[in-house]
This record gives C-alpha cells, sequence and structure tokens, in this order.
C-alpha cells in the first residue's frame, strides 16, 4: 500500500526531529571523540609557535584523546578507568622526569601513547563496521577514525624526526626553524590526504617508509568505509 503525502510528511518531520533530539546525541558514541578531535585539530594553531617545541596545554589535549575514547567507548568501565589511571600516571611521571615534553615522544611514553591511540582506532573501527550499529555511528565513527589514524602516523613521524633532525627538512627554506609537532602533524595530515604540497620533504628511509604507508592507508580507507556504508544502507538482503 502506498504511503499518503501527509504521511510522508510526518514521517520526514519526525526525522528531523529525532536528528535534533538530545537523546538521540547521548546515544552516539562516537561524536564525543570526533568532537574533541576535532576541537584539538582546530586550536592547535592558536599556540603554535614556529621552532618552539608545543606547549603543555597542547601536548596534554592530544594525549587526553585516546583517554577520553576509551572511557566512551569501552564496554567494562573498571577495566577502562584502570587503564586511564596508570596513563595518567606514567604521563606525569614522564613529565616531572623530563622539561622537555616533547622529548618524551621518543621513549616508552610516546609508545603507550601511540598504544592508546590504537586502541581507540580499534574500538572506533568496530563500531563503524559492526552491521548493528547505529547509521550516525557508523558515519562519524568513520570521520573520527581518519582522523586518529592520521594523528597516529603524526606522532611516528615526530618520533622519527626527534631521533634524526635530519630525516625531514623543510625545502621551501633551509633556514627555517627545526620542525615542531604542529609541522608534523600538518606533514603528516598531507600525506595521509595525497596532497603532497612539497614544502616538508621526508629524507630518511624510515621516514620515506612511513610516508609511503600513510598515503597507501589514506587513499584506501575512504573507499572501504564508503563501500561498507552503501553495502549496509542500500543493498537489500535475501
Amino acid at each position: 500500500m502506498s504511503e499518503t503525502p501527509g504521511h510522508v510528511h510526518r514521517t520526514r518531520r519526525q526525522e528531523i526531529q529525532a536528528l535534533a533530539s538530545p537523546i538521540r546525541w547521548l546515544r552516539n558514541r562516537s561524536m564525543p571523540v570526533l568532537g574533541l578531535t576535532l576541537m584539538a585539530l582546530l586550536a592547535q594553531p592558536f599556540f603554535d609557535v614556529p621552532g618552539q617545541p608545543s606547549p603543555p596545554l597542547m601536548t596534554y589535549t592530544f594525549a587526553f584523546i585516546p583517554l577520553f575514547g576509551l572511557v566512551m567507548l569501552g564496554r567494562r568501565p573498571g577495566l577502562v578507568v584502570a587503564v586511564a589511571a596508570m596513563s595518567v600516571g606514567a604521563f606525569t611521571l614522564g613529565v616531572v622526569e623530563s622539561h622537555a615534553m616533547e622529548r618524551l615522544l621518543i621513549g616508552w611514553i610516546g609508545l603507550l601513547n601511540i598504544g592508546l591511540y590504537l586502541g581507540v582506532i580499534a574500538l572506533l573501527a568496530k563500531i563503524v563496521f559492526q552491521s548493528s550499529s547505529l547509521v550516525d555511528d557508523r558515519v562519524y565513527g568513520g570521520v573520527a577514525v581518519y582522523l586518529l589514524v592520521a594523528i597516529v602516523f603524526g606522532f611516528i613521524h615526530h618520533r622519527i624526526g626527534l631521533t634524526d633532525a635530519a630525516a625531514y627538512v623543510n625545502s621551501v627554506d633551509r633556514t627555517a626553524p627545526p620542525l615542531n609537532w604542529s609541522d608534523y602533524l600538518y606533514f603528516s595530515f598531507a600525506a595521509f590526504t595525497t596532497s603532497g604540497f612539497g614544502d616538508i620533504v621526508p629524507i630518511s628511509p624510515f621516514a620515506r617508509a612511513t610516508t609511503s604507508i600513510e598515503s597507501v592507508v589514506g587513499v584506501l580507507f575512504p573507499a572501504v568505509l564508503i563501500a561498507r556504508l552503501i553495502n549496509r544502507d542500500f543493498v537489500p538482503r535475501a
């Protein structure tokens, strides 16, 4: 039986009201992580001083993102709280032991941070590719995964650059100050989106290999995500 125009109008109105409903937003697990990640990325330029290490506020903000993600997405609150508490304690201990906060990324603190990011990415990827997840969760989760993967590669580039000062060079201005976290984050997104502006060039073998892998992941992930959304929402089941 065909739907009447009044019924279609009411259905669309209900959909619009559902999108604006706070309850619907509270049910969305991916949106808070995406929102915090976007706020950190948008705030980063305001705290960036070329040639200077990132200020403590931004260092803590990017370190807090995976902890926040674990709390929002974790299914076992006790385990999540324990991991978050140990991570905060370890990071604080590292800060006390080292006055140069960016140097922490070279040691085990940096590896811990990358591991926490990968954990959040795995949780979000499960939501994105889980058939029972809401459409909003899968869309926002996919965008969050895309941004978080680029940030993780930024951390890896930063570790390589801190270990080898000649691993990356500024091809536009050879007299420019040393690269900082903002530079590596910018380079990571340029490589991840295959923009290839060429102002920062990887030189060392590790830097080039990491950049190549990142570019491949950046090309394949949107294709896989779009294919997943299309197969889930538009292909009728037998």
